[in-house]
This record gives C-alpha cells, sequence and structure tokens, in this order.
C-alpha cells in the first residue's frame, strides 16, 4: 500500500468522521506488516493541523501541518479499519505556532499581511504561501527557499570574496 492510497483513505474518513485528531497528507509510509487476518498494518508519518493563532482574528483559521506519526490498519478489503496515532505533543504545537507566527511576521509567507517590523534593504521573497487543502482549510505550505548569498553577510566586510586580492606581501 502507497502513501497516495493511505491520504486518500484518511480523507475518506475525514468525510464520515469529524475528529480533532484528524490527520492529512502529505504521507510517508515507515513500514509495513501483513497480518495472517487479511489485515495490512502501515505505520506512517503524516501531518496534523494545528492553528497558527487561535487569539488573532487574522490567524485563527490558518493551520500549519505539525508532522505525527501514527498507525492505520487496511482491512482485506482495502478499506481503513483503524487509525492511531499519540495524543498532541505541546510543546511541539507551541513551537510549530511560533516558527509560523515567526513566518507570517517576516512577510514570507504569501496570502497573510506581515505583522512585523518593515526591514531595510529588498523584500523578503515569499517563501510559503495560504492555500487551500481538499477539506476547504487554509494551510500554510512551503513553496520555495530562499539563501543569502551575500559575500558581506558571509565572510564579514574584510573577505576577499569584496576586495578580490589577498594579504599575501
Amino acid at each position: 500500500m502507497d502513501a497516495a492510497e493511505i491520504e486518500r483513505l484518511l480523507d475518506a474518513r475525514r468525510k464520515r468522521v469529524a475528529s480533532a485528531a484528524d490527520l492529512t497528507g502529505p504521507v510517508t509510509v515507515l513500514a509495513s506488516d501483513a497480518g495472517p487476518d487479511g489485515t495490512t498494518r502501515v505505520d506512517i508519518q503524516a501531518s496534523r493541523l494545528v492553528p497558527v493563532d487561535p487569539d488573532d482574528p487574522a490567524l485563527a483559521d490558518v493551520c500549519i501541518p505539525l508532522p505525527v506519526p501514527a498507525t492505520v490498519v487496511v482491512d482485506d478489503a482495502g478499506h481503513l479499519a483503524s487509525v492511531e496515532s499519540a495524543p498532541p505533543d505541546q510543546e511541539a504545537e507551541r513551537q510549530a505556532r511560533a516558527y509560523a507566527r515567526n513566518l507570517v511576521a517576516t512577510g514570507a509567507v504569501r496570502g497573510v499581511t506581515a505583522s512585523g517590523r518593515v526591514r531595510r534593504g529588498p523584500p523578503t521573497r515569499p517563501t510559503h504561501e495560504v492555500a487551500l487543502d481538499g477539506q476547504g482549510r487554509k494551510v500554510i505550505r512551503r513553496v520555495g527557499f530562499t539563501s543569502a548569498l551575500d559575500p558581506k553577510a558571509q565572510h564579514g566586510p574584510t573577505s576577499h570574496h569584496e576586495t578580490g586580492g589577498t594579504d599575501d606581501a
């Protein structure tokens, strides 16, 4: 059973049963074990959606995916028999919220107004965006990366990269 099939089963389950512990993709299959009764137990890495800031009206309905381990059991007919995941880790949720609020504050999330101070220099290129998932929920997703290739930032003002010279006498 592959990750795409498990994501499809999780989405179908979410449509039938509402649960605060709903898992969503992307899913990574970690291990799989076929049982003697025709069931298959699959250990996965999935995501649990965490609200970025329930107290801020601009961010209350925006979520960030938090990776979580889980186990799904698929019956011999290919239907989802059960889903087991650990209860939410409060510290991991706190860190995910802080990370997302930092992204928003620095202007790194397209679709949300930056809430931090205006930086000098060129504008920050968005590395994330708010997208709607298959259930209509607003989720922050990564869309790219940035890199600082400024020689002054990497090597300091006396860098040979800036002067082009050497210290040779």
